[in-house]
């Protein structure tokens, strides 16, 4: 029989569905296009297109990785944020829509030229895509992990932002001794307890150090709440993500942090609580 891209997104959606994968016809249709190197579009421009037997060989391959919850992100190795596309694999945290809210805060306070900050970079993708929209900012990655430094590098040489991004090892804010006016930072925060409420594509493949944050879920928060105020100027800003059961927490703590103020609690799509932002200054908590 000759395979056509048509009869194999039928049979690709039928194999996947019939493992138990969500959004089977979505996932056979990316997975396709990616083997083919083409737009998702080009499957429905020439659905009659006949395949080989080295893309049909392939096909098959990627659809018995994602029968074992392999995400799809680390088996295309890309993954699109905030418009871009971004290379991932099994050493960065795959970025999610809710983080957008970063950005999105972040380009709207950063003063001009200032210097920003990401602690625990990653992939980069949150930092390159405040790079990318606002060129007359200067980036700085760190993170602990120099399999996703390299993973961040290449960013940021495709994004074009290589030249205004500086990444460097380090342990949350224990390599600095610089201030910055704005830090920006995507914690581990789920509960180590809440490891079996995740799906299985998280729970097994996503890297935990970037996920579990301890029993209460805020080890990396206070660590950083901590001491992140010796690497803000006055006036400085922190943007943090954190989980929807955090809020209270996490403005608790921050009570306690007389040159830290909370300024706003950014909500996501949902209307749930997904990140606050803080402001060094001396003076008491007011929220």
């Amino acid at each position: 029989m000759a395979w056509t891209v048509r009869s194999a997104i039928t049979w690709g959606q039928a194999y996947l569905s019939n493992n138990n994968i969500e959004n089977a016809r979505l996932d056979a249709e990316v997975l396709l296009s990616h083997v083919l190197s083409q737009r998702r579009i080009y499957l429905f421009i020439d659905p009659d297109k006949q395949l080989t037997f080295s893309e049909i060989s392939t096909y098959r391959t990627l659809l018995t990785r994602r029968t074992r919850r392999e995400p799809i992100a680390y088996i295309t190795g890309k993954k699109e944020f905030y418009s871009r596309s971004f290379n991932v694999n099994g050493h960065v945290l795959i970025p999610r829509p809710e983080t957008e809210l970063l950005v999105d805060e972040a380009i709207k306070l950063a003063k001009s030229h200032a210097s920003v900050l990401e602690i625990g970079v990653g992939s980069g993708a949150l930092i390159i895509s405040i790079l990318a929209l606002r060129k007359d900012l200067v980036g700085f990655g760190s993170d602990i992990s120099f399999d996703a430094l390299r993973v961040a590098r290449e960013n940021a040489i495709f994004h074009g932002v290589a030249d205004r991004l500086h990444l460097f090892a380090g342990d949350t804010l224990n390599p600095l001794a610089a201030t910055f006016e704005l830090i920006v930072v995507n914690p581990p925060y789920i509960k180590s307890g809440d490891k079996h409420l995740l799906q299985e594509d998280v729970a097994l493949y996503e890297p935990a150090r970037a996920l579990f944050g301890g029993k209460d879920g805020l080890n990396v928060i206070k660590a950083i709440l901590m001491n992140v105020d010796r690497c803000l100027g006055r006036g400085g800003r922190l943007i943090m993500e954190i989980g929807d059961d955090l809020l209270k927490p996490v403005c608790a703590f921050l009570a306690d942090r007389q040159s830290l103020v909370l300024v706003s609690v950014l909500h996501d799509l949902a209307g749930m609580p997904r990140a606050i932002v803080a402001r060094k200054e001396n003076g008491q908590f007011c929220y």
